[in-house]
């Protein structure tokens, strides 16, 4: 979008969290169904060697909206109150939205899972419209993330102490949900007389993977192979790697459920669902 200035260019930018590209059809994946992003391939440009300029959410969807890398914008972390000490954006950044505001006539706007700091830093931008701006209600309004959790809804059905399952809430107040219709609200309602730029982002299928119960699960654990590496131990991989891999194997971690097969394949089956 570097050249604005035939003015009636709109831009409708779509992203997901930790969706792996072997899981999409247009990518070879076999294990999940996604007829619809497929179809949308089928009439796209598909990137084959297309890369992230850091592999963790808060800095990489900081490099989108800055356009330069980690060292420039100083998030090197994920931006999670006491977990980082990245908890906001340089505020000297130009973003995104800053340039089309003094540069093009475009109407922005974004809905879903921000992460470049907490939900204010989205609402004090210059994004001309929000979901804040449909009124969104709790718990999604302070909330920088938009992870399905527990604290949307209680499970109906529990998978590995919550790491997976469904949850008792209705398809409208999903998250993912909520993140696609305030977009097609906008693309409704928005002022016809300039281009827009707008922003989705939906915040699965990260992990937990739990979808509403009314949408269910929707793959059969026992027909999931395992990948080819599932045994890994990560020799002469780099130390972050090693680290989360031993991590995975305390007596005490959570992540522990990953290490029995039958467990795993029951995870998938959550994981593709919340990805299809």
């Amino acid at each position: 979008m570097s050249d604005c200035s035939d003015g009636n260019r709109s831009v409708l930018v779509m992203f997901c969290d930790q969706l792996r590209r072997d899981l999409l059809g247009c990518y070879g994946g076999t294990n999940v169904r996604t007829p619809n992003l497929d179809a949308l391939a089928q009439d796209s440009v598909v990137f084959d060697r297309a890369y992230t300029p850091v592999a963790l959410c808060s800095p990489a969807r900081a490099s989108l909206l800055t356009g330069v890398y980690p060292h420039r914008h100083h998030m090197f972390n994920n931006s999670t109150p006491g977990y980082s000490y990245c908890e906001h954006l340089r505020p000297d950044m130009t973003m995104l939205q800053d340039w089309v505001a003094e540069h093009s006539p475009h109407q922005t706007a974004y809905f879903g899972k921000w992460h470049i700091g907490p939900a204010a830093d989205l609402y004090a931008s210059r994004f001309d419209i929000t979901h804040k701006s449909y009124g969104v209600g709790a718990p999604l309004v302070n909330n920088s993330h938009w992870h399905s959790s527990t604290g949307f809804a209680p499970l109906v059905r529990d998978v590995a102490a919550g790491i997976g399952g469904t949850l008792d809430m209705p398809m409208d107040e999903f998250p993912d949900v909520v993140a696609a219709r305030y977009t097609q609200r906008f693309l409704r309602e928005r002022d016809s007389s300039r281009p827009f730029l707008a922003f989705c982002a939906f915040p699965g299928p990260h992990r937990e993977w739990l979808v509403p119960d009314e949408f269910g699960i929707r793959y059969d654990a026992e027909d999931i192979p395992m990948w080819p590496n599932r045994h890994d131990r990560f020799e002469g991989k780099p130390f972050n790697q090693r680290k989360l891999r031993l991590l995975q194997t305390l007596p005490s971690a959570l992540d522990n459920a990953f290490e029995d097969d039958d467990t795993l394949r029951e995870l998938l089956a959550c994981c593709f669902s919340t990805s299809s």
